[in-house]
C-alpha cells in the first residue's frame, strides 16, 4: 500500500526497489488506507482479544478445544493464540488509535445482539435469513475464499508432515 508524499524523489527509489523484488504496489489515499485498517486491524484484533477474553472465563481446556478442533476451527484458535504471544502494547494502541472504533464496536455490538434474540427465541428462519444476507455480501467472493481457505489448509496439513491436526 502506497500512501503518495511529498518529495517523492527521496523515496520512489524504494518504491521502485520493492516492484523489481516482486512486490505490487498499490496506491491508496490515506484516509481509504486508515478506514480499511480500522476494519482489517483494529476491529479484527478487538474481537480477537474479545474472544480471547471470552475463552480465559470458560472452563474450556485450551488442548482439549485444540484435540477436538477440525482444522479450520484449529487455525482459527491459532490466530487467537497467535495475537497474546505478542505485544500487548501494540494492539491496544492499534485499537485506541483507530478514531472511529468505538463507533464500529457499537454497530458490531448490535450485530451481536440482534443473533443472540435470533438464538434464544429458536429463530432459525431469522438465523437463515441473516446467514443468506451475508452470503449476498460476499457475493462471488465467499467461494474465491472458501478455495483459498482449502488451499490454506493444505499448506497447513502439509507443513505438519502429512499428519491430520
Amino acid at each position: 500500500m502506497v500512501c503518495q508524499g511529498r518529495d517523492e524523489d527521496r523515496y520512489n527509489w524504494l518504491l521502485r526497489q520493492i516492484e523489481a523484488w516482486g512486490g505490487l504496489l498499490r496506491d491508496e489515499s490515506p484516509t481509504a488506507h486508515d478506514a480499511a485498517m480500522q476494519m482489517i486491524q483494529a476491529m479484527r484484533h478487538f474481537t480477537t482479544i474479545s474472544y480471547g477474553v471470552f475463552l480465559s472465563r470458560q472452563p474450556a481446556d485450551l488442548e482439549r478445544l485444540l484435540r477436538l478442533s477440525s482444522p479450520i476451527y484449529r487455525l482459527e484458535l491459532a490466530m487467537v493464540g497467535r495475537l497474546f504471544a505478542q505485544s500487548p502494547m501494540l494492539y491496544t494502541d492499534i485499537m485506541l488509535q483507530a478514531e472511529h472504533l468505538p463507533d464500529l464496536i457499537s454497530e458490531y455490538r448490535h450485530s451481536l445482539d440482534e443473533l443472540l434474540a435470533l438464538v434464544r427465541s429458536g429463530d432459525r428462519e431469522g438465523l437463515i435469513s441473516r446467514f443468506r444476507e451475508v452470503q449476498g455480501y460476499f457475493g462471488d467472493l465467499a467461494p474465491k475464499l472458501l478455495k483459498e481457505s482449502a488451499e490454506l489448509l493444505r499448506k497447513m496439513h502439509d507443513a505438519q508432515g502429512g499428519k491430520l491436526l
